[in-house]
């Protein structure tokens, strides 16, 4: 909001609960982003332990965790039930879906475009997109979750694949620009993958000296580009150019494992 007239700035009314923009005289840039403080909460018992969540701006939230448990949520239930008044309610919002897609915990859950997969469907692609999860399993799968499989009870599962690694995924990361989705593993190795592709097209097996992979992170998800970085037990990042092969930056400044990697957004 402008704190000058009071008012909320709708620009910046997206996501999980409301993003408030407030101006702020004579301190650094003058504006300061917070998120609201919400009086309910998305909960499913079902998820005991949450390792992975995603958005979408179609108002979906899906989280992934223990014993390969999804849960998706719509978080315009929780901006419905906030604009009726301030009016404090500690009831909680239930899942939308809940279910095992897994044998191994959710290593990482994605949305993924319809429109970018060239699958024919009957669903709005805008409002439910494909879902993408990887698991501890070793597996790498797609759930249509607009569609229902009448043999499982489960949500539809429009791809899988177990022969990426020989050991549990514990990251997943899809580009959509270049739909190459990008695997780290237990077994060493990171693994570059097409979209409904069953083998790896390209696999670094030496990234971190052999030993666990746990993080790799595209650089940039709204051009085509080839360059991520990964972390691992080695205690070192590394990023590489996927088109070349070759390192192009390394760091070492932890002295324990690396457990996460993320770029700073461009131009932030």
């Amino acid at each position: 909001f402008n704190s000058s007239v009071g008012k909320r700035d709708p620009l910046w009314s997206r996501g999980l609960g409301d993003v408030y923009k407030r101006q702020v005289e004579n301190k650094g840039d003058g504006v300061c982003y917070a998120f609201r403080e919400l009086h309910r909460c998305m909960y499913d018992s079902s998820l005991q332990r949450t390792y992975s969540i995603d958005w979408t701006r179609g108002s979906l939230v899906v989280a992934g965790g223990k014993n390969g448990h999804v849960s998706v949520f719509g978080s315009k239930e929780i901006d419905n039930i906030n604009g009726k008044g301030n009016e404090m309610d500690e009831g909680h919002i239930p899942a939308l879906m809940s279910a095992r897609l897994h044998k191994g915990w959710i290593s990482d859950v994605q949305w993924v475009s319809k429109q970018l997969c060239n699958t024919p469907s009957d669903t709005n692609t805008d409002q439910c997109p494909f879902l993408l999860t990887s698991s501890n399993d070793g597996s790498l799968a797609m759930w249509d979750i607009s569609v229902k499989d009448e043999d499982t009870d489960m949500p539809k599962r429009v791809y899988f694949c177990d022969s990426l690694h020989d050991a549990g995924i514990f990251s997943m990361h899809f580009s959509p620009e270049s739909n190459q989705i990008l695997t780290a593993s237990k077994d060493g190795s990171v693994a570059l993958t097409k979209i409904f592709s069953e083998s790896p097209f390209r696999v670094f097996g030496d990234l971190h000296g052999g030993g666990v992979v746990k993080c790799a992170r595209w650089r940039n998800l709204t051009v085509e580009d080839s360059v991520f970085a990964s972390s691992g037990n080695d205690c070192a990042v590394r990023i590489v150019d996927s088109k070349t092969k070759s390192d192009v930056l390394e760091f070492h400044g932890h002295t324990t494992v690396t457990n996460v990697v993320h770029w700073n957004p461009k131009d932030s």
